[in-house]
């Protein structure tokens, strides 16, 4: 996925929230992963999905004090 909507030269926070290596509509549905990172319009990530799962992700400008956090990868 690729973040070129997003205004270049800003950085942004981007919280995923995506399935666990484990999941499985069938056999483990409650199964994710959350994570948090910086990211810009020039980034791409690739998010996994299991079977019958899927992801979503929040994202809001970065503030200051959010440079601590990790390039999200």
């Amino acid at each position: 996925m690729g973040f070129d909507f997003l205004e270049p030269g800003r950085e942004y926070v981007a919280t995923l929230y995506a399935d666990a290596p484990d999941a499985d509509y069938a056999e483990n549905p409650e199964a994710y992963r959350i994570r948090s990172g910086r990211v810009t319009a020039r980034n791409r990530l690739s998010v996994w999905t299991a079977r019958g799962g899927g992801f979503a992700i929040s994202l809001r400008e970065a503030a200051p004090d959010d440079r601590r956090l990790p390039k999200l990868k």
